[in-house]
């Protein structure tokens, strides 16, 4: 996937709350967020973070960015119009034949250290 002005942010400490990592991302470049969706997804929580333009977003994706000593897990995705629930990747296949669900999975590049499978999953048009 090409770059994009959305950011997919994963196993975000659980009490993160939107402040926090308001004010992670601008501090590396990322001052000009739009918009932050925080999911919760057991204990861990994830975000999609809208960008104004995609040279904020790579501003941020290219510097390392902590939260407690945790290391940020960033990529870009396709869009921040995830209505539902995060499914946890390792369980994708489980929810394959729920297309409402799998359709509206965020679509990710995988050129960062991530061990997605996306062959799974449908990209949003």
């Amino acid at each position: 996937m090409k770059k994009t002005r959305f950011l997919w942010i994963r196993d975000l400490p659980a009490k993160c709350k939107d402040a926090d990592l308001r004010n992670v991302l601008e501090r590396h470049g990322g001052g000009s967020i739009q918009k932050i969706r925080l999911f919760k997804e057991g204990h861990m929580r994830h975000a999609i973070v809208t960008f104004v333009d995609i040279k904020s977003a790579a501003a941020v994706i290219n510097t390392e960015n902590k939260i407690n000593d945790s290391l940020l897990k960033m990529e870009y995705c396709s869009s921040a119009d995830t209505t539902v629930g995060i499914i946890n990747h390792k369980n994708i296949n489980s929810h394959r034949n729920n297309t409402e669900i799998t359709n509206q999975l965020p679509t990710f590049n995988n050129n960062n250290n991530s061990n997605h499978n996306n062959s799974d999953r449908k990209t949003e048009k």
